[in-house]
């Protein structure tokens, strides 16, 4: 489904603490909680660094009082997860800041928002594979810094890697689980993943990198906490347990015309 609404936001003038709503999980196939596998794989990475597109990748704070991850998909694009910036079906209005590179109270790069296109803002009413949002920013960082190309297809069990912003790892500075895997999908359609994440995380990018050119291959849903008030560590994977993202096809097309539309 397209959602070409639009709405403005103003510039946040100062960083907002973090929390993530709580998720409906009654709606979900038999899951329980954003997990680690085994060993936690995350590993700090420098944001503005290039070596895993990590360059691409920033905070976003909103002014639920909540900060998700976001990721540079145009020259004035970024991408998110729809929850991020919907309350009870509603897009909030508000103070909304993106810092590229994110570390530590600063950044590479700072933008506020002035539109945003979105596949669902009720993802808790059976519509989580549509989690998705695109932003666009008022300053071009994509344009200097360069950003994500999308994959229109996924490659199931190809490597990918998942950097964010969780906070089990750390909120202050960036993190990155190489070679984790996308096992298959849910009853919803939802993609099932062995990424290691947490709250924070959510709008993470999913995505591997190629001659020097990186792309998306799903983008990193919600929060699930069933009864658990934190991220669970688990000894191995298990689909019912299994992390989820939304398929990259499902915003492609939209990232494609918006980036015809906006860039230069």
């Amino acid at each position: 489904m397209r959602a070409f609404i639009i709405f403005i936001f103003l510039l946040a003038t100062s960083l907002s603490s973090f929390a993530v709503n709580s998720i409906n999980n009654d709606l979900l196939e038999s899951a329980l909680s954003k997990n680690i596998f085994g060993l936690n794989d995350r590993t700090t990475v420098v944001a503005s660094g290039n070596e895993f597109g990590t360059r691409f990748i920033g905070k976003l704070f909103t002014p639920k009082g909540t900060a998700c991850t976001a990721s540079l998909v145009g020259e004035n694009l970024i991408l998110t997860a729809a929850h991020c910036i919907a309350k009870e079906g509603a897009p909030v209005h508000g103070n909304y800041k993106f810092v590229l590179g994110y570390d530590r109270g600063s950044g590479v790069a700072v933008s506020s928002i002035d539109k945003a296109w979105w596949g669902t803002l009720t993802p808790e009413n059976n519509n989580w594979p549509n989690d998705w949002a695109i932003l666009r920013l008022k300053d071009r960082l994509g344009a200097e810094f360069g950003y994500f190309g999308i994959l229109k297809r996924v490659r199931w069990k190809d490597p990918v890697s998942l950097a964010g912003y969780g906070e089990k790892f750390s909120v202050e500075y960036l993190t990155i689980h190489n070679s984790c895997q996308i096992r298959g999908k849910d009853r919803m359609g939802s993609l099932l993943h062995d990424c290691d994440i947490s709250k924070g995380d959510s709008g993470a990018p999913m995505y591997s990198c190629n001659g020097g050119r990186c792309y998306i291959h799903a983008l990193h849903s919600a929060e699930r906490l069933a009864s658990r008030t934190s991220t669970a560590h688990l000894e191995e994977y298990s689909k019912k347990d299994a992390n989820v993202a939304v398929e990259s096809w499902r915003f492609f097309d939209e990232v494609v015309e918006l980036r015809e539309r906006y860039n230069n």
